[in-house]
């Protein structure tokens, strides 16, 4: 199904070929119509049914993030280039089917792009933000910090996820974001540490999430004390 608003169409550099989009390479390569230009109704953009369906294969540095193909020119070099990095399993089985067979591939129950996985497995970009040293050094350092209650955790590690910039405030840098926000949404529902590091083990689990990496009680306490510290500084 096309989009009902236009996508914005990428301008073409001087002299480029303007190769518009052949409708018969949208089975021949999986692809589905997704923008028209308002006036004229030529395609400008369509996407990578292979993707919407069931995912990337493999996902890597090489691997591209990118479903929607803009254009013109629509080259098939760029089609061919993707679907080998990203689908190549699904797209020489795909080769060697009839067309009548072509045109039933995509007809899941279930798309890839529908469920949670979707979500979750890509581009788990990093959080990064400053806070202010205040914050870190009384209120996270010391008051959100007892020896007592650590079970033997220095102070040092239970404050790792910041880190001293050269003007005296700190950097927080959270490499699994998913992860985090997994951790803090389930201490905000009333989870401890504990259960709530069990119950992201389960999301892993259940729904083969590799990327969700390991989490223990020790790392659920420490994205607690970045998420006051950030909390804190957008309200200070």
């Amino acid at each position: 199904m096309e989009n009902s608003e236009p996508a914005l169409k990428r301008p073409c550099q001087a002299g480029a070929r303007k190769t518009p989009f052949q409708t018969k390479h949208a089975l021949q390569y999986g692809l589905s119509i997704t923008a028209r230009d308002p006036g004229s109704s030529e395609v400008i953009a369509v996407r990578c049914e292979f993707c919407v369906c069931f995912g990337r294969e493999v996902i890597s540095k090489k691997s591209s993030t990118t479903w929607t193909f803009e254009g013109p020119p629509f080259r098939t070099d760029n089609y061919t280039q993707h679907l080998r990095l990203n689908h190549k399993t699904r797209w020489e089985e795909y080769q060697g089917l009839a067309q009548q067979e072509k045109s039933k591939y995509f007809d899941v129950a279930v798309k890839h792009a529908e469920t949670i996985c979707h979500y979750i497995e890509s581009r788990s970009e990093a959080i990064t933000l400053t806070v202010g040293s205040r914050i870190v050094d009384v209120v996270i350092g010391d008051m959100l910090w007892h020896p007592t209650e650590m079970e033997g955790q220095t102070r040092e590690n239970a404050l790792s996820l910041f880190k001293r910039k050269e003007d005296g405030s700190y950097l927080v840098e959270i490499n699994k974001s998913k992860q985090f926000l997994f951790a803090t949404h389930f201490v905000g529902r009333g989870m401890s540490f504990a259960m709530a590091a069990d119950a992201i083990h389960d999301v892993k689990e259940v729904c083969d999430i590799v990327k969700l990496g390991v989490c223990n009680d020790y790392l659920v306490a420490s994205y607690a004390r970045a998420a006051c510290a950030i909390s804190i500084e957008h309200i200070s």
